[in-house]
């Protein structure tokens, strides 16, 4: 942010992946440290040269031509706000004069969108890896695309204050399917029956709905989505499948710990009453179901199952 200048003729906006329910003070953070007024966007403001606008917690940031928009549309890679959605209708809206900067973080949100920037006529930045404190994000970019400038965050901010002074590029319109993607933020939450649905289904569901998911791949990038508009890389599919089968797992294992007691009750009453043959078959249940529990208290121990990077608020800014 302080390589930045104050004259900057251009509008910064900025995502942070942040706690849904979080009373963030980063506005206050940021505007100790950049030269730009720095704000959290608001639903239906114009945007304004010289300040920089952050996405608030809980809400994607959206551009529609001059306006910024807020929108409660579904999660993607398991997030909201998201990099993407902020990159595609920014692609889609300004086009050529759109520049894009990935910087440090984990997992892959950001590179769907820097490639629509790119398809749009934009420039594509990414923080060095080396320069990086969680090269993931950067890397991950890098493998997806050709960007044209990969340099230190002091050599992004001189590049980007370079770029603004240079003239634009001819203009030419934005792709369709970009078009009907940055849309369908807030279309999946309004229209449910009147969705078409272009693409090939596979055998997977969404973690966050259980809806069947679409494949969809451009370059080497491939991305799913479900059709109440839930969408993913592979690597946060990946992850949303791990939050899921941990899920599923604690309550497994608090079903087995409740029949445990249950059973374990249910012989002393046996005892008390009599009723042995009743009893006999409650004590060779318990007995197959402890090792069962322990086997399960292991596995959720060492949590094998889970991927080796996983995405954590506040390790992803753009």
């Amino acid at each position: 942010m302080s390589f930045l200048t104050q004259d900057l003729d251009a509008t910064i906006f900025l995502v942070l992946h942040l706690a849904a329910y979080s009373s963030s003070t980063l506005d206050t953070i940021l505007s100790k440290l950049s030269p730009l007024p720095v704000t959290f966007a608001k639903n239906g403001e114009s945007l304004a040269l010289g300040r920089m606008y952050l996405a608030p917690p809980d809400f994607h940031l959206l551009i529609d031509h001059n306006v910024l928009v807020l929108s409660k549309g579904p999660r993607e890679n398991l997030w909201r706000p998201l990099i993407d959605t902020l990159f595609r209708s920014a692609a889609v809206s300004f086009g050529t004069r759109v520049v894009g900067i990935i910087l440090t973080g984990y997992l892959d949100d950001g590179v769907a969108g820097l490639l629509a920037i790119q398809r749009c006529g934009g420039i594509t930045m990414v923080q060095d890896p080396a320069d990086a404190l969680y090269p993931h994000l950067p890397n991950n970019a890098l493998a997806h695309m050709q960007v044209d400038y990969c340099l230190p965050v002091e050599g992004l901010a001189r590049q980007l204050i370079q770029h603004v002074k240079t003239p634009i590029g001819q203009e030419f319109p934005p792709p369709k399917d970009l078009i009907e993607e940055s849309l369908s933020v807030d279309a999946y939450t309004s229209d449910v029956p009147n969705r078409q649905i272009t693409r090939e289904a596979v055998g997977l569901s969404c973690p966050e709905c259980e809806g069947t998911l679409w494949e969809h791949t451009e370059g080497s990038l491939t991305r799913y989505r479900c059709h109440f508009g839930h969408g993913y890389t592979e690597h946060s599919l990946l992850a949303g499948k791990s939050n899921t089968l941990d899920q599923a797992l604690w309550t497994a294992f608090r079903l087995m710990e409740e029949r445990v007691a249950l059973l374990r009750k249910f012989i002393a009453r046996g005892e008390q009453s009599g009723l042995r043959h009743m009893m006999n078959v409650y004590q060779k249940e318990l007995a197959a179901l402890l090792p069962q529990l322990h086997q399960f208290r292991e596995m959720l121990s060492q949590k094998s199952f889970l991927p080796l990077e996983h995405s954590s608020p506040g390790q992803q800014t753009k």
